[in-house]
């Protein structure tokens, strides 16, 4: 069935586009368009192997969605590792492989998570192996999948969270972000702060030394609210892969 969706995706080239608003609501008509999907033989094994887990392992499975299927799309090379997305019954992914030039898997345990920057910002995957696949990289975007009621949607939903992965413009929002967040956790004004023309005004006027110095508790607020953003840009980068909103999201 794979196989068949695959090249019926292939037939129609031409980006496909679904409506974004209600027209019976009497809101504006826009158009979301669908980038293509891309097949290789790295989709294929992913393909295979989880194809064979869902038949073994996961059907009867009650986390699993039946109205979905095993299929996997791709991006193709990105620095020296490959990179996709695997949709399931259970899960949807983004997917990392290594290649001929990948080096410095070994080094991380089955398991272990870690960092890894995208153009679209920073993700949080976890390393895996599996006896037919071999090493791989997996972050997790959606789980379970209830939400989607077809296979066609879901990977509709993929192909714009890949393109979204890519998206450079996404990337320097967040990067922008992170470090002023980094500014506050070392206890340090922002500087959009610290350049305010108010704040500055009234430095002078009241010329008491350390009087608008912030109180040592600031500290703890500031690492407090660090945490807090943290938490909020992963939650930003999910909703805006359900279409809700963009996220505000390094190779370690």
């Amino acid at each position: 069935m794979t196989e068949q969706h695959g090249e019926s995706l292939a037939e129609n080239s031409a980006p496909k586009a679904a409506p974004q608003y209600d027209e019976a609501e009497g809101q504006e008509e826009q158009e979301i368009v669908i980038p293509d999907i891309i097949k290789d033989e790295n989709t294929a094994r992913l393909e295979q192997v989880f194809g064979k887990i869902y038949e073994t392992s996961m059907e009867d499975v009650p986390i699993c969605n039946r109205e979905l299927k095993v299929e996997a799309i791709a991006h193709g090379a990105f620095d020296t590792e490959w990179l996709g997305v695997l949709v399931t019954p259970w899960c949807m992914n983004l997917m990392l492989l290594p290649t001929d030039e990948t080096e410095g898997w070994d080094d991380k345990r089955t398991g272990e998570k870690f960092k890894y920057t995208l153009p679209g910002g920073r993700f949080e995957f976890i390393s895996g192996k599996d006896d037919e696949l071999g090493l791989y990289r997996m972050c997790s975007l959606f789980s379970p999948m209830y939400e989607f009621g077809d296979h066609a949607s879901a990977i509709a939903t993929a192909a714009l969270a890949l393109e979204a992965a890519m998206n450079e413009e996404l990337g320097e929002e967040v990067n922008e972000h992170e470090l002023e967040m980094s500014a506050i956790m070392r206890g340090e004004m922002p500087q959009d702060l610290v350049e305010a023309p108010d704040y500055v005004e009234e430095e002078e006027n009241e010329g008491t030394v350390g009087e608008n110095e912030p109180d040592k508790e600031d500290g703890q607020e500031g690492e407090q609210l660090a945490a807090q953003n943290d938490e909020e840009i992963d939650q930003s980068k999910r909703s805006f892969l359900r279409g809700q909103k963009a996220p505000d999201n390094d190779k370690v």
